[in-house]
């Protein structure tokens, strides 16, 4: 029996009784890149697949950061960031963290 995989739109047919990193192998994607997903679940990598699994769902792995983001040099503003946090109170309240 197969289960099928779909990643981006793409659907792929592999066999039972694999595992879901050997799956992913197979049909050409890098699994450390993949997370699989059946019944809004997530499968671990050594996850046997199984005929009751008709589709799994293939999802990129996405990391982001600040690109183009100017961080704050060191000064007077990280030195105010690692004092705790202080709470003002008057017309309306104001946290600072």
């Amino acid at each position: 029996m197969t289960v099928k995989l779909v990643y981006r739109g793409k659907e792929y047919e592999v066999q039972e009784g694999m595992t879901v990193r050997d799956a992913i192998k197979k049909v050409g994607l890098q699994p450390e890149t993949i997370l699989a997903v059946h019944g809004g679940k997530l499968l671990t990598d050594d996850t046997i697949l199984k005929s009751d699994m008709k589709t799994i769902k293939l999802v990129a792995v996405i990391s982001g950061g600040s690109r183009g983001v100017q961080l704050p040099a060191p000064g007077p503003q990280a030195q105010a960031a690692k004092r705790a946090p202080t709470i003002e109170e008057g017309p309306g309240v104001r946290v600072g963290i």
